[in-house]
């Protein structure tokens, strides 16, 4: 989802600056402002490589340059949560103070609380060394991939 800005305005306490995007996370909330450059192509991968956090509770980087090409601008994050446990999740640009992780149960349903698994994809950008930032709050719940990625 995408909004032209063509003033400086805030949605939601998160301000964009002109010629950006808003990002959406649904109707009325503003997940991040961003460059999107004219003519990006999305590529959606094959297969989704499983990858799981080092640690729980913390943001860290994710290298996905063995994964998606050299001029990658932003990448789709599959986020999948199964079992008991944690429910916090989120993936971000690297190096950002952006603090999103969001909790399973609020894509799923109570049922999710006795260990139903949840999904959901997150759009995010990718550096220029294409690393991203993820955050699990369970490393045996929670894992993340790649869907695709728009260069």
């Amino acid at each position: 989802m995408g909004q032209d800005n063509t003033v400086p305005r805030r949605i939601n306490r998160v301000e964009g600056a002109v010629d950006e995007v808003m990002i959406s996370g649904g109707p009325g909330v503003c997940e991040h402002w961003g460059a999107m450059a004219a003519g990006l192509t999305f590529t959606e991968l094959a297969g989704i490589e499983n990858h799981l956090a080092a640690g729980a509770g913390a943001w860290e980087d994710w290298d996905l340059s063995a994964i998606v090409p050299a001029g990658t601008v932003s990448v789709l994050v599959l986020v999948f949560k199964s079992g008991v446990g944690s429910k916090k999740a989120g993936a971000r640009k690297n190096g950002t103070a952006l603090d999103r992780p969001f909790t399973a149960l609020t894509i799923g349903n109570a049922a999710s609380v006795l260990g139903e698994n949840v999904s959901c994809c997150m759009l995010t950008e990718v550096d220029a060394n294409r690393v991203i930032d993820i955050y699990a709050g369970d490393t045996a719940t929670v894992r993340f991939g790649i869907k695709g990625y728009w260069s």
